[in-house]
C-alpha cells in the first residue's frame, strides 16, 4: 500500500488527535460556541446574539459530547446518543419517531450520532474519517444493534458509501437547522465487518481513543 494512501493518511490525522469528554459549563460552552461557528458559515443556521448552539439533549441522560482537539485547538466535535426502548430521547428520534421507534424494541439499541462538526479549514476527507472513527467505535464499544445518522442529502452517498447506512427517511425539517435532513440507518452488527475490511482505518484506536472507552460504556442505563 502507498505511504499517501488513505488508509496512512486517515491513520496519520487519528495518531495526532486527543479526544475529551465534555463535563464542565466551560467545555461546553466552547463546544457550543465551535458548533455555531461551524454551523453559521455552511449558512445552517439562523445567527443568534448568544453566538452558541446547544439544546436541552446535551445534558440528558445517556448522551455524550465528544471534542477533538489537535495542536490544543478544537478541531471537531460529535455528540452521541444511546437510544433504547425505554430511552428514545434524541433530536433524530423527534423528528423520525416513526421510522425510528420501530427498530428500539425487544432489547435493541442504537446509537444517534448528532452536532458533527469539523473547522472548516481542515474538512478534508481524511479528518472527515478519523472524526467518524470515533462514532464507530463507541458503536462496537456499547454492543448496539444500529447506527442513526441525520444527514443532508447531498451527503447520503458518503454515508452510504463508507459506513453502509441506508437511507430510511426523506429530509425532513431538523430545528434549529434551516436545512432539512434525512434520516439514514445502518445495520451496525451486520455490516461492521464489511465496512472494516474495506476501510479498516475504522478499527484502529488510537491510545487519546481508546481512553474514551470508559465513558462511552457508561452511556447505559445502571439497572
Amino acid at each position: 500500500m502507498s505511504k499517501n494512501s488513505l488508509l496512512d493518511r486517515v491513520l496519520s490525522v487519528v495518531s495526532d488527535q486527543e479526544y475529551f469528554v465534555v463535563r464542565t459549563a466551560e467545555q461546553q460552552r466552547l463546544v457550543a460556541g465551535f458548533r455555531y461557528k461551524c454551523y453559521l458559515r455552511e449558512d445552517a443556521i439562523s445567527p443568534n446574539s448568544n453566538q452558541i448552539l446547544d439544546d436541552e439533549y446535551d445534558q440528558m441522560p445517556g448522551v455524550l459530547t465528544v471534542g477533538i482537539t489537535q495542536g490544543g485547538s478544537l478541531v471537531a466535535s460529535i455528540r452521541l446518543h444511546l437510544l433504547t426502548a425505554t430511552r428514545p430521547c434524541s433530536p433524530t428520534v423527534s423528528i423520525f419517531r416513526d421510522a425510528v421507534t420501530p427498530i428500539l424494541g425487544h432489547g435493541t439499541t442504537a446509537l444517534d450520532c448528532t452536532r458533527f462538526v469539523v473547522a472548516e479549514h481542515l474538512r478534508s476527507l481524511d479528518r472527515v474519517l478519523a472524526v467518524l472513527s470515533v462514532p464507530f467505535a463507541a458503536a462496537h464499544w456499547l454492543d448496539v444493534d444500529f447506527s442513526l445518522a441525520p444527514v443532508k442529502r447531498s451527503h447520503m452517498a458518503f454515508y452510504s458509501k463508507y459506513l453502509a447506512f441506508e437511507r430510511v427517511c426523506e429530509p425532513r425539517v431538523y430545528p434549529p437547522l434551516v436545512k432539512q435532513l434525512g434520516l439514514m440507518i445502518a445495520d451496525y452488527r451486520r455490516h461492521r465487518a464489511r465496512v472494516l475490511s474495506t476501510y479498516p482505518f475504522f478499527g484502529a484506536e488510537s491510545m487519546a481513543l481508546a481512553r474514551l472507552r470508559a465513558d462511552v460504556v457508561g452511556l447505559h442505563p445502571v439497572g
